[in-house]
């Protein structure tokens, strides 16, 4: 696979990833960005699209802890408060489930769309997140809880 053709496949689920992790559309833009810089340079040697999947997400992971633990960032006041309304493309895109989704703590919208969204297993999920198959099962299931109790008071007249 191209490049080009690992861009084109893999764009729209490097930005949801991102999005869901950082705080406004330009640090989302500025991970997307150093991922495929990182494929380019480093992610050559991958075959499979299982193998080139996975290695993204785990990149673009990575990429946001580090964005987010940002000395600098820390003392930044940021312009706009991201986590009061989902972006439009995001609304587009997964429709109104993704939007109740991004209502949720960052934790529980990562395993719910790395569960959903794009199909992993709760053992392929502790590997990409580094923790235990327990902790990832427990984390699953309270963010379907708290994802049942805003769509319940949604439906709710």
């Amino acid at each position: 696979m191209t490049d080009e053709e690992v861009v084109r496949r893999y764009a729209d689920m490097v930005y949801r990833i991102a999005i869901m992790r950082m705080k406004s559309p330009s640090e989302t833009d500025d991970v997307f960005q150093e991922v495929f810089l990182r494929y380019i340079r480093f992610g050559r040697h991958l075959h499979g699209e299982e193998h080139i999947k996975a290695w993204l997400i785990r990149v673009t992971i990575n990429c946001c802890n580090t964005a987010n633990t940002n000395v600098w960032k820390k003392r930044m006041v940021p312009l706009e408060d991201r986590d009061s309304e989902p972006s439009t493309e995001m609304s587009e895109q997964g429709g109104e489930l993704l939007e109740t989704i991004w209502q949720l703590p960052e934790g529980d919208r990562e395993v719910l769309y790395l569960f959903y969204y794009e199909g992993y297993s709760v053992r392929e999920i502790s590997k990409m997140l580094r923790k235990t198959e327990g902790a990832v099962k427990t984390k699953l299931s309270r963010a379907r809880d708290k994802l049942r109790d805003v769509l319940g008071r949604e439906l709710q007249p």
